[in-house]
């Protein structure tokens, strides 16, 4: 049995979210103080954040199966205890969604909660869309989400376009 999770909107925004958010910027420190100052002030921008009701995930403890990459039992709901794996930054414009940042805490990474909490937010949400830009290193995991990637050219060089529809979320992920 997976452990329970739970999605809240994090507002007002907790360092251990800024910690998350930050791991998913361009590392420059000015740059992360600008980009975490906007989502404290812009009311168009919100992040969301995952919580597991245990520690540190460890195989064959807390009913943790290490082979069982994929969570199960979310909820959104506003007053959760248990810790942050992971935080997401987005814009939101109806049914339309921009995933700006997305950080999970490094001891938590490749275990299915990144990929989780993106498909949570657009099922709660109600979301039929949610788009994201991302770089090369990052391509893989979107795909691996379920987004469609496709690359293109920028003046930062090389991104990587990808989108999420509604559609193609399948209820069990």
């Amino acid at each position: 049995m997976s452990p329970p999770e739970k999605i809240r909107l994090l507002q007002p925004l907790t360092p251990e979210a800024e910690a998350l958010l930050s791991r998913a910027m361009y590392p420059d420190p000015e740059r992360i103080g600008q980009t975490l100052g906007r989502y404290r002030h812009d009311p168009e921008l919100r992040v969301y954040g995952l919580y597991i009701s245990y520690g540190l995930l460890e195989p064959g403890r807390f009913g943790c199966n290490p082979s069982r990459r994929q969570p199960q039992g979310t909820q959104l709901t506003q007053a959760v205890p248990g810790r942050l794996a992971c935080a997401a930054g987005v814009r939101l414009d109806g049914r339309q969604g921009e995933l700006l940042h997305i950080g999970t805490a490094p001891e938590l990474a490749g275990r299915g909660y990144g990929r989780r909490l993106i498909h949570e937010l657009m099922n709660q949400l109600g979301l039929e869309r949610l788009q994201a830009q991302t770089d090369h290193q990052a391509a893989g995991f979107y795909r691996k989400a379920g987004f469609q990637v496709q690359p293109t050219e920028t003046s930062w060089g090389r991104r990587y376009l990808c989108w999420l529809n509604q559609s193609t979320i399948h209820p069990a992920t």
